[in-house]
């Protein structure tokens, strides 16, 4: 927090309170009349004081990095502002692009954002006041009951499961949400990722009659913020009664491990607690930042337009979308549109779906949702497809499911369905259909050699859709009809493999056998696979720390014995040449190379941990030899080279201290010698402290603000360091260091 008494400081000119984790700003920074330059990056504000009107000399104005999704209207008086930073905040969503500041620390002219803001005030914007709703959990929970008690108040008992995806509107005090209530059979979870988003909110629904394991609470909350990142999330009780059955929950670990959750009692029999999952559904709802988001009439008018081209079209053309735009939204600038199309997409409006390297996948157009999700569920769920064909989907089949949908609107549904890895071709008119198949293994699952490579992956929660694509990527080199529900023989160069999930280990087993010279190989060709599946729950901004995946190989001369793959890898990075472990009641020594040799190779082992380095570190990585020595070459003979970090007492401070390093490094030059080396010493010792098990407050605290100081003396040259040496101070007290 920052103190009232900051408006003491009369003749302060320059302000930098970077980094500092600060939600809120006192009225009295009104008072500071003579500040030229306020900077308010990398913070936690969601609202300006209006009294930041009284800053009359104030010319440069950073917020960037924010949670601000709207502006105070006063802010059109700062008469002197010259320049306005406002990237990364949600309010952004609202602007047009090429007034956003990106990219500089000065951030972009202020004349023009004031004078779109007080246009818009002028001009009847309004804020979106829009959210969806994802009803998510176990079958039999009562999701449906408790959408209708909360619609319309009707309750129905003995009411059917939900076999698709049923939308409802709700009003929700002065906003609108849309209700997505999911089935929650197993086989429909692969279609999670295709539908959850971020600007969502989740109500998970539990049975308390039920146990924990039972309602898979874990699974459910990995899961949404595997797809639904920071998502405020309601937990629903249902079923519960005055009696015995109430919600019992570790909510203090939850809220630990998955952030801020809110707890509800509900019974959507007896009508009891909806009111309160109401309340607690408007709070969560106005917490989402696009919520209060102010938009101009050109964006809202292009927005109900599309609303009433879908009530006629199924599929919207590109071309009409922008006709769209240019009227009646008047949206000429292409990221513009493309900025409005991809926030509909994720509040449900349309559905606009795209690749990792962000091309549509749907050529035709954009789409209607309902028309898609209708789709979807009937084919995953026909009786007959699941049954007597046993996943297996034919034109003329598929006609009997969609016989409303056009012929090539039927392939654009299995198309799509394929681009999801819900499905793979068989020809021209056929499909198959993983998570349809039978779950019985094939005899051919079992008698694998003694000497068969085996690495697995252990999972927090597996994902029903983790083998399911797998399948669908590697249908191609399926052994004859080899598949099942959970796993997959394949067959390639003479080699074959099993792969196979364990839901009730969490695990996944992948069994290589054939030529001792290519099977490593194969398993290096199917690893590369998961690895791509993984980025899908483990990717940038998906929580790695929430959704830890980790490998295990058991070395061929140790039946039963199972290492972690991860570790051996570090072992021979460090030049540990052998580590002891217990099997069979003894302890036994492994050759940490001999035994990587017998999974990969040496050249693959170089490269993967190149690419780990690179990703955690944004480091040039030279190896030398066997890979016993790292390293990093930053900069030149002045500048400072340091290998990997490794910060154990807060392990996800390492890549904020590469940054720091090449930040500090591209500011040295520009100090003067003595103030250079100060520098290079605050740096060092930094270092230092944050690769012990206990760092010295003493000590980091002393080092991070010697290097704000000299980054303070030379202007913008120096942000960068400012800001990632405060992100590390807000990150060691997060870890209560």
């Amino acid at each position: 927090a920052l103190p009232p008494e900051i408006g003491k400081l009369s003749s302060l000119q320059t302000l930098y309170l970077g980094g500092n984790n600060l939600s809120a700003l006192p009225p009295e920074i009104g008072k500071l009349s003579s500040l030229q330059t306020l900077y308010l990056g990398g913070n936690n504000l969601s609202a300006l004081p209006p009294e930041i009107v009284k800053l009359s000399s104030l010319q440069y104005l950073h917020l960037g990095g924010n949670n601000l999704s709207a502006l105070p209207p006063e802010i059109v008086k700062l008469s002197s502002l010259q320049y306005l930073n406002l990237g990364g905040n949600p309010l952004t969503l609202g602007i047009p692009r090429h007034l956003v500041a990106m990219g500089t620390w000065r951030g972009a002219p202020a004349g023009p954002i004031l004078d779109f803001y007080r246009a818009l005030w002028e001009g009847g914007g309004r804020a979106l006041g829009e959210a969806r709703l994802l009803f998510v959990g176990q079958p039999g929970t009562g999701k449906t009951s408790l959408a209708h008690r909360l619609v319309d108040g009707s309750y129905q008992s003995n009411r059917k499961s939900t076999m698709t995806v049923e939308t409802h509107n709700l009003r929700l005090g002065k906003h609108r949400a849309q209700i997505w209530d999911f089935g929650g059979q197993e086989f429909m979870h692969a279609t999670h990722p295709i539908f959850f988003s971020a600007r969502a909110v989740y109500l998970l629904v539990l049975n308390v009659r039920h146990t924990y394991e039972q309602n898979r609470v874990e699974y459910w909350l990995r899961t949404i913020r595997a797809f639904g990142g920071d998502a405020p999330v309601v937990i629903a009780g249902n079923h519960a009664d005055a009696d015995q059955h109430r919600l019992d929950l570790p909510e203090n670990r939850l809220r630990r491990e998955f952030g801020d959750l809110r707890f509800v009692q509900t019974s959507a029999e007896d009508n009891e607690g909806i009111e309160d999952l109401r309340a607690a559904l408007s709070e969560a709802a106005a917490s989402l930042p696009h919520i209060k988001v102010l938009f101009a009439n050109a964006h809202l008018a292009v927005k109900d337009a599309l609303e009433a081209e879908k009530e006629k079209h199924d599929i919207i053309s590109r071309a009409r979308y922008a006709e769209l735009c240019a009227n009646p939204g008047k949206i000429e600038d292409t990221e513009d549109r493309e900025t409005l199309l991809r926030l509909l997409h994720d509040l449900g409006v349309v559905l606009d779906f795209r690749d990792a390297a962000g091309e549509p996948l749907s050529e035709a157009g954009i789409l209607n949702p309902n028309w898609v999700t209708t789709a979807i569920y009937r084919i995953i769920t026909n009786e007959e497809v699941r049954t007597r064909a046993q996943g297996r989907l034919d034109k003329s089949l598929l006609k009997n499911i969609l016989p409303d949908y056009r012929p090539w609107h039927r392939e654009l549904m299995m198309k799509l369905m394929g681009q999801f890895e819900l499905a793979y071709p068989a020809g021209a008119d056929t499909w198959w259909l993983p998570g349809a198949m039978p779950q019985d293994e094939p005899e051919a699952a079992d008698g694998w050699p003694e000497d068969t490579l085996v690495f697995e992956y252990d999972y927090p929660e597996l994902p029903e859709s983790v083998i399911t694509r797998f399948i669908v990527r590697t249908h191609e080199w399926i052994d004859g009809d080899r598949v099942w529900r959970w796993g997959v023989i394949l067959k390639k160069d003479g080699n074959r493999a099993l792969v196979r999930a364990v839901s009730s280990d969490k695990r996944v087993e992948i069994l290589v056998d054939g030529q001792e010279n290519t099977r490593r190989g194969m398993l290096a060709l199917i690893r590369s696979h998961f690895d791509k599946i993984h980025e899908i729950f483990t990717g940038e901004k998906r929580g790695e720390q929430d959704f830890r995946i980790e490998g295990f190989l058991r070395p061929l001369q140790y039946p039963g014995l199972r290492v972690s793959f991860d570790d051996l890898l570090i072992w021979e990075r460090d030049g540990v040449p052998q580590i002891p472990e217990t099997w069979q009641g003894r302890t036994v020594t492994l050759d940490v190379t001999a035994v990587l040799n017998g999974y990969t190779t040496p050249e693959a082992r170089r490269e993967e941990r190149a690419q780990r380095f690179q990703k955690d570190g944004n480091m040039t990585v030279i190896t030398t030899g066997d890979m016993k020595d790292s390293n990093i070459i930053i900069g030149d003979h002045n500048q400072i080279a340091q290998n990997s970090f490794n910060t154990p007492a807060a392990p996800d401070l390492a890549p904020l201290l590469t940054q720091l390093t090449e930040a500090v490094n591209s500011m040295l030059p520009h100090l003067e010698n003595a103030d250079a080396e100060e520098a290079r010493d605050d740096l060092k010792r930094l270092q230092e402290e944050l690769q012990k098990e206990k760092p010295s407050r003493k000590w980091y605290s002393v080092s991070i603000e010697g290097l704000k100081q000299a980054a303070q003396n030379i202007g913008e040259i120096g942000q960068p360091v400012i800001e990632l040496a405060g992100k590390i101070a807000v990150a060691l007290k997060a870890a209560g260091l």
